[in-house]
C-alpha cells in the first residue's frame, strides 16, 4: 500500500477522524481506508503521545463521589431521597482512576452512527439497554423527561426549588458553585433535604449523565424534581444512554474531540464482551452493578498497553450487494 494512494497522506495525522469535514468513505471507492492502516488509528496515535492530538472525556466523577461520601454523615435524609430515586447502587459503585483511553478510541473508529453499533470483522455489537442497566445499576423506562427552558430566568422558581438565590451564568449555574454552596451544608443546621437533593441531582447530572465541555449545570431539569419523592419515576437512564450514543457518533465523525456523558461505561462494556487487556480482579464473583467489579480496590494490576486491532489481519467481509440490507448503512 503506497502512501501516494492515501488522499490524507499530507495531513499531520493521515486519518480522517481528525478532519472536521469527515464523511465515511465507501470501501469500494477507497480500499486503503483507515481501518486497514493500524498506524493511523486514533488508539495508536494516542499511545505515541502526539502533542497535537486532542481527545477528552468530559465526566467529572471526583466531585460527585466526594459529595456522596460526605452525605452519609452530613445529609442522611438527603441521601435517602437519592437512594429512593434509584441512584444509590450507581453512586456506591463509582470510582476514580486513569481510564484506558486506547480501548475507547479503538471502539470509536468502529462506530456506525446510523445503527448505533460497532462494526467488527465478525459482525455488529453495541451497548444495549440491558447492558447499560447491568453495568450501571440504573433503571431504564419511566416518565419522559421534561425541561423548563426559562428556569434560569425565573428567580422565584429557583428560590422555591433550591431555597436560595442562584447566581446565573450562561443560562445555568456553575457546578463548582453547587458543590461549594450545598455540599458542606448539614441537615442538623436546618438545611432542607429537598433543596439539597435537587442541588445534588443537578450536580450529578451535569457532571456525569449529561457531562459536556462546560462547567455550567442547566437548571431546566428541576421541573422533574418538584416532587422530590417522585423524581425517580423519570427515565434518567435512557437519557444518559442517548447521550452516550450521540457523543460516540460526534467523536467518530471528527466533529468533536470530546467523549461526553458516562464514557467510562464503554470501557467496562469492552472488558465484559471482548476481554482484551481486561484487568485481573481480586474477586471475580459477579457484583451488582457490574461496574463495581472494576473498582481500583479490586484490581490486581494496572493497564499499560492495548493490543492494536488490525482488521486487515481478519478475513475480508463479503462484498456488499443490493440484496443485503446493511449495504445501505452509510454515514451521511
Amino acid at each position: 500500500m503506497s502512501s501516494s494512494s492515501n488522499k490524507y497522506s499530507d495531513a499531520k495525522y493521515p486519518h480522517h477522524f481528525l478532519k472536521k469535514t469527515y464523511k465515511a468513505p465507501h470501501y469500494e471507492d477507497q480500499p486503503d481506508s483507515l481501518l486497514l492502516e493500524p498506524n493511523n488509528h486514533l488508539s495508536y496515535i494516542h499511545s505515541m503521545n502526539e502533542p497535537n492530538f486532542e481527545d477528552r472525556t468530559r465526566h467529572a466523577l471526583g466531585g460527585v463521589i466526594e459529595w456522596w461520601r460526605k452525605m452519609a454523615t452530613r445529609q442522611p435524609e438527603t441521601q435517602k431521597i437519592i437512594i429512593n430515586a434509584g441512584f444509590g447502587d450507581f453512586l456506591n459503585a463509582l470510582w476514580v482512576e486513569q481510564r484506558e483511553r486506547q480501548a475507547l478510541l479503538a471502539l470509536t473508529e468502529l462506530w456506525w452512527d446510523t445503527t448505533n453499533t460497532f462494526h467488527f470483522s465478525f459482525g455488529e455489537m453495541t451497548l444495549t439497554p440491558t447492558d447499560f442497566t447491568v453495568i450501571t445499576g440504573l433503571r431504564l423506562g419511566g416518565r419522559r423527561l421534561s425541561y423548563y427552558e426559562n428556569a434560569h430566568g425565573d428567580p422565584h422558581y429557583l428560590l422555591e426549588q433550591l431555597g436560595t438565590i442562584v447566581p446565573i451564568q450562561r443560562g445555568g449555574v456553575r457546578r463548582t458553585w453547587l458543590k461549594n454552596h450545598f455540599g458542606d451544608q448539614r441537615e442538623e443546621d436546618d438545611a432542607d433535604p429537598s433543596c439539597l437533593a435537587r442541588a445534588f441531582m443537578l450536580y450529578m447530572l451535569s457532571s456525569i449523565f449529561f457531562a459536556s465541555s462546560g462547567d455550567v449545570a442547566p437548571l431546566g431539569h428541576l421541573v422533574c424534581m418538584e416532587d422530590i419523592w417522585g423524581m425517580g419515576d423519570y427515565n434518567w437512564g435512557n437519557a444518559a444512554l442517548a447521550v452516550l450514543y450521540r457523543s460516540m457518533s460526534d467523536r467518530s465523525h471528527g466533529v468533536s474531540t470530546n467523549h461526553c456523558g458516562m464514557s467510562f461505561i464503554w470501557e467496562i462494556w469492552y472488558y465484559e464482551y471482548l476481554g482484551f487487556e481486561r484487568p485481573a480482579l481480586i474477586d471475580n464473583d459477579p457484583s451488582w452493578p457490574v461496574m463495581s467489579n472494576y473498582h481500583i480496590d479490586n484490581r490486581c494490576d494496572s493497564i499499560n498497553s492495548f493490543p492494536q486491532y488490525n482488521p486487515a489481519a481478519a478475513p475480508p467481509p463479503p462484498p456488499l450487494t443490493e440484496e443485503v440490507g446493511p449495504s445501505k448503512r452509510r454515514k451521511p
